[in-house]
């Protein structure tokens, strides 16, 4: 569904991704890991072509190749985009939040709408009149995935979506987006620092180290090893 071939990126001289190759198959939970300033959001705003947009390389959604399209035509194509910092409306409502996220759907089926939004995340629909300023770093978080599916994506590209949150409020975010993925078998693509419970969540795992792929394998190979942890990601997490 979404391929990343050789993309090497670069803020002005300095380049920041290289030679990142991946990608993310039809109904599949995938994460990306690794230590903050290592490239992973910079992956992000790439497939998104968000600034800085300037990379080399290829980045294939659905066979078409995305490069020089501007960010609303990718959204448009079907790629979901839940930013790190939530960017919600503050002075509306959850609500008036879920229906700006609405978009008009002229070569795919409608799929998601607010009682189907409710029912993923029914803390929301008890606060639907509440302002988004009101809310919780968890509520808030529900907010903004709820009204990334408002636009019917076929993929979700989700920045951290645990930053910030205590481990229980976590755990409901996970659960959340697998219901997700198994409402529509929409395709799930998160970047997030390492947590060995992420790990019985998705099918595929990928670490990036200073804007370089060094680990594309299974989840469960990375979760038995300590040692291998300890290499990619520099913890020796507790099994």
């Amino acid at each position: 569904m979404l391929e990343l071939k050789n993309v090497n990126s670069f803020y002005e001289a300095a380049q920041i991704l290289f030679d990142v190759s991946l990608r993310i198959n039809k109904g599949e939970v995938a994460a990306l890991f690794g230590r903050n300033g290592v490239g992973k959001t910079t992956t992000f705003r790439c497939i998104m072509g968000l600034n800085p947009p300037r990379y080399q390389g290829d980045i294939f959604y659905q066979q078409e190749n995305l490069q020089g399209l501007q960010p609303f035509q990718i959204a448009r194509r079907g790629i979901g985009f839940v930013p790190e910092d939530r960017q919600i409306f503050p002075n509306l409502t959850v609500r008036r939040n879920l229906i700006v996220g609405r978009k008009t759907l002229k070569d795919r089926e409608k799929k998601w709408d607010l009682e189907q939004v409710y029912e993923i995340f029914p803390k929301l629909k008890l606060l639907e009149n509440k302002l988004g300023s009101q809310l919780s770093g968890g509520e808030q978080q529900m907010l903004t995935i709820g009204r990334t599916l408002m636009g019917d994506p076929e993929i979700i590209l989700l920045d951290e979506p645990t930053e910030g949150l205590a481990p229980l409020i976590a755990q409901d975010v996970f659960n959340m987006i697998l219901k997700i993925r198994n409402a529509h078998n929409t395709s799930i693509f998160l970047v997030e620092q390492f947590s060995p419970h992420l790990l019985d969540f998705i099918d595929h795992c990928y670490v990036m180290e200073r804007g370089r792929i060094v680990y594309d394998g299974e989840p469960q190979t990375i979760k038995t090893d300590l040692g291998l942890q300890k290499q990619l990601l520099g913890i020796g997490a507790k099994k």
